[in-house]
C-alpha cells in the first residue's frame, strides 16, 4: 500500500488482492522512471505479495498488444498463497497463449537453498513442490529463466542479465558436430559468413537452414518471441505489379527483370542494363544462388534468327551484392534504341561434373596456347578428328597496379573452333556460343563471383568467343596455381532448369526510364 494511505477494506480482508498497476506501457523516458521510482519509494510493506496475481496481470497486457517481450518477476521469499495451484495454472495458460513473452524471475536477498533449509518457514508450504513447480513453467516455453541475487548488491547485476537481448544464433552445418557456432544480438547483423550451409535460430524456436555462396543478404524476423520467418524479398512485388516483368520457372519459380534501362555509351551508341532476380514459388522459399546461370538476352526483332544472323554484342555479367534474392546486372552493349528484349535463362543447382582432361594451366594458356577436345554438332566429320577448340589467354594490368596484386586486372580467354570449315552443322553455334570457360584453381575449386564479359562473333567459318574476366584487388593473384576449365553446352543443358517462356521487357529507349517495371 501507499505509505500514509488507509488500507482499503477489501485489501485489509484479503491482501493477496493488493494489485495496483503504477505505470501502463510506454517508453521509458527519463520523466517516465523519475516517477515510476518515486511510486516506488512511497509504497510500504504490508500483508502478502500477490506475486501471481500481478503476474498475470502483466502476461494480459502483453496480449492485449499482441506482442513479445520480458517480465520481470522480482520476490524476496517463497510464495504462500493457499491458492497455489489454481493460480500457477492459470499463468501456465497465461504464457502459453503469449509464447513470445519471456519470464525472468529473480529471488534476492535469498536462495533456493537457504528456504529449503530454513526452520522458520511454515511447514505446510512445502518449499520443495514449489521449487519444481516454479522449474516446471520455467521449463514450459522459451527463454525463461530464474535467477538468484542474495546479495542487494548484485541485484543490479541480475536484472541487467534479466533484461538483456537474447541472442539468435548461426549454426554451420557443414561440421560434423554442429559447430562453430556464432551469436548476435537481435537487430544486428551477423558478420559475413563463408560460403557454406546454415541455420538460424532463437533458443528453441525452430531453426530455418539457408545457404551462402556469397553476396547474399538474408533477412529473417522473429514474430512474438516464438516463430522466426524469412523475410520474403521486395522484388517480389513485380510478381503482383500491372507493370511488372516477370517469366515462371519449369520448377514454378520466377525470374524477374525489376529493371530495364538504356544508358549512354563512349562511342555514341547505347548499352542496355537489365537487372534480375530469381524468386521462389512461396513467399517464405529462401532461393539460393544457382551453380550455373546462363542468359541469353537479344532484341525481340532478333529473337527468331539464327545465331548466325544476329549482331554480334559483348554482354557483361555481374552479381549484385547484399541483395536477399539472387540477383544480377547484366550490360549488352551496342543496344538499338526503342526495341523490347527477349531474356531466356538456364541454370543449374548443382555444377556440371567436369572432365580433366578439358582442364589448362593458365600460363600455358597465356604463353603458348591450348587446344581442348569438346562436343560439337557435325562432328567428327567422316574420317576425321572429334571437334576441339583453341584457347589463348592473354592478361592487362593498370598502369597503378603493383606487381603480384589483383588491382582489377583483366584475363582475357579466347576461343576459336580448330575447324575453319564455313559449313556448319545445325546447333553447331548454339554450341560453340553456349562453351562455357571457368577460372579454377590447382585443388579444382572454382575462383568464385568473377565480374565478366562475353562476346560472340558468329561468322562461319571465323567464329570467336571471347570471355573476359576481372580480377578482384583483394583476392590475391597466383597465375601459377590457376587453371582453365572448358564446359561444354552438351554437358550444361542435360540437367539445366529453363523458363516456360521467354521474358520479354517493355521498349528501351535513351531516356534512361523507360523499361523500369515499376513506373506506373
Amino acid at each position: 500500500k501507499k505509505k500514509g494511505t488507509p488500507l482499503q477494506p477489501e485489501i485489509a480482508k484479503d491482501p493477496w488482492k493488493d494489485i495496483e498497476i503504477l505505470s501502463s506501457f510506454r517508453p521509458l523516458t527519463a520523466a517516465h522512471l523519475a516517477k515510476t521510482l518515486k511510486d516506488i519509494g512511497d509504497l510500504g510493506p504490508y500483508g502478502a505479495t500477490p506475486s501471481l496475481a500481478a503476474l498475470r496481470i502483466a502476461l494480459g497486457e502483453f496480449q492485449k498488444r499482441r506482442s513479445g517481450g520480458i517480465v520481470v518477476l522480482i520476490t524476496d521469499g517463497i510464495y504462500t498463497d493457499p491458492d497455489y495451484n489454481r493460480k500457477l495454472a492459470a499463468i501456465k495458460g497465461a504464457m502459453q497463449a503469449s509464447p513470445g513473452v519471456s519470464l525472468q524471475a529473480v529471488l534476492f536477498g535469498q536462495t533456493i537453498e537457504r528456504l529449503l533449509n530454513d526452520p522458520t518457514v511454515d511447514p505446510t508450504i512445502k518449499v520443495k513442490d514449489r521449487q519444481q513447480a516454479l522449474d516446471t513453467l520455467l521449463a514450459s516455453g522459451t527463454g525463461h529463466k530464474f535467477h538468484e541475487a542474495p546479495q542487494g548488491a548484485q541485484l543490479a547485476t541480475k536484472l541487467a542479465a534479466a533484461i538483456a537481448p537474447r541472442p539468435y544464433f548461426i549454426l554451420d552445418r557443414s561440421t560434423t558436430n554442429k559447430m562453430p557456432r556464432t551469436d548476435r544480438q537481435l537487430g544486428d547483423e551477423s558478420p559475413r559468413l563463408q560460403p557454406g550451409n546454415y541455420s538460424i535460430g532463437y533458443e528453441s524456436v525452430r531453426a530455418i537452414p539457408f545457404e551462402i555462396r556469397g553476396g547474399e543478404k538474408h533477412q529473417f524476423k522473429l514474430l512474438r518471441g516464438a516463430t522466426l520467418r524469412y523475410e520474403p524479398p521486395p522484388e517480389r512485388r513485380h510478381l503482383t505489379l500491372p507493370s511488372g516483368r516477370f517469366a515462371t520457372v519449369e520448377n514454378g519459380m520466377s525470374l524477374i527483370c525489376s529493371e530495364s534501362i538504356l544508358v549512354p555509351a563512349k562511342d555514341s551508341t547505347h548499352s542496355a542494363v537489365f537487372t534480375l532476380c530469381l524468386v521462389g514459388r512461396g513467399e517464405q522459399d529462401i532461393v539460393s544462388r544457382p551453380r550455373e546461370i546462363l542468359f541469353d538476352i537479344v532484341p525481340t526483332s532478333e529473337s527468331t534468327k539464327p545465331l548466325a544472323r544476329q549482331k554480334s554484342r559483348t554482354t557483361r555479367w555481374e552479381i549484385v551484392p547484399d541483395r536477399t534474392t539472387p540477383t544480377w546486372k547484366v550490360t549488352v552493349d551496342n543496344w538499338p534504341q526503342k526495341t523490347e528484349a527477349t531474356i531466356q535463362a538456364f541454370w543449374k543447382s548443382t555444377s556440371t561434373p567436369h572432365d580433366k582432361n578439358r582442364v589448362r594451366v593458365w600460363t600455358e594458356v597465356k604463353e603458348d596456347g591450348a587446344k581442348v577436345a569438346v562436343p560439337l554438332p557435325g562432328f567428327p566429320r567422316a574420317d576425321g578428328p572429334p571437334a576441339s577448340v583453341e584457347l589463348k589467354g592473354t592478361e592487362t594490368l593498370p598502369a597503378t597496379a603493383r606487381a603480384g596484386s589483383g588491382s582489377r586486372r583483366q584475363l582475357v580467354i579466347t576461343l576459336t573452333p580448330s575447324d575453319r570449315s564455313p559449313e556448319r552443322a545445325s546447333g553447331f553455334h548454339e554450341h560453340f556460343g553456349r562453351l562455357l570457360p571457368e577460372l579454377v584453381w590447382e585443388n579444382g575449386t572454382i575462383v568464385a563471383d568473377l565480374e565478366y564479359s562475353s562476346e560472340f562473333i558468329c561468322e562461319p567459318g571465323s567464329e570467336r568467343l571471347t570471355v573476359t574476366f576481372t580480377w578482384p584487388a583483394k583476392l590475391e593473384f597466383k597465375p601459377k596455381e590457376l587453371r582453365v576449365r572448358i564446359i561444354p553446352w552438351a554437358d550444361r543443358k542435360k540437367t539445366a532448369v529453363r523458363l516456360t517462356k521467354p521474358l520479354t521487357t517493355r521498349l528501351l529507349d535513351a531516356d534512361g526510364r523507360t523499361g523500369r517495371p515499376d513506373d506506373r
